[in-house]
């Protein structure tokens, strides 16, 4: 209850900006997305809305623009939009964990490749399809292509690059 008085509170101020630390933390789902409603309206009313958040989620919806933070470092921001722009996921599972993926990790189109076990996820900067037929071809079942969402983009960031290395060294092995 105290979480939703201090945010009803900042929002009673009709402020021109407002700096918000998690402000839907240990509230239910029903405050969290009327206290995501406020956020958006006071954006839209030109007010200048700051807030941390480890709720991804609701950061994608309520956010216009991002910053990512790792380590006290600040390793990303802009636009939530053109950070999905031109960007998909491919997945696959190989018939098992050390299956060759055939060079695909070198594909100049594959921005990462993680592999956990039997699975694969390429970030793939453009023709998605071409990638995704490529890793069918390798010999992946399930192939698909997703969206990038903002968690996507957020682990990317924060995320070492040694996973494409690795993958890569992997392959140049084999």
């Amino acid at each position: 209850m105290r979480t939703a008085v201090m945010v009803a509170c900042a929002f009673a101020r009709n402020a021109d900006i407002l700096i918000l630390d998690e402000p839907t933390s240990g509230l239910d789902p029903v405050n969290q997305r009327h206290v995501l409603s406020l956020i958006i309206n006071e954006a839209a009313r030109g007010c200048t809305v700051l807030f941390s958040s480890h709720q991804i989620g609701q950061v994608e919806r309520a956010a216009e623009q991002i910053a990512v933070v790792d380590k006290g470092r600040l390793v990303l921001q802009g636009a939530v939009d053109d950070l999905k722009a031109d960007r998909k996921i491919v997945e696959g599972i190989m018939p098992d964990a050390n299956y060759p993926l055939n060079g695909i990790a070198g594909d100049p189109r594959v921005l990462r490749t993680d592999r956990t076990e039997r699975i694969v996820r390429l970030l793939v900067g453009s023709d998605a399809d071409a990638v995704a037929a490529s890793l069918s071809a390798a010999g992946a079942s399930g192939v698909r292509i997703v969206d990038l969402n903002l968690e996507d983009i957020f682990l990317y960031a924060v995320s070492p690059d040694e996973a494409t290395a690795d993958v890569v060294a992997q392959e140049n092995a084999q």
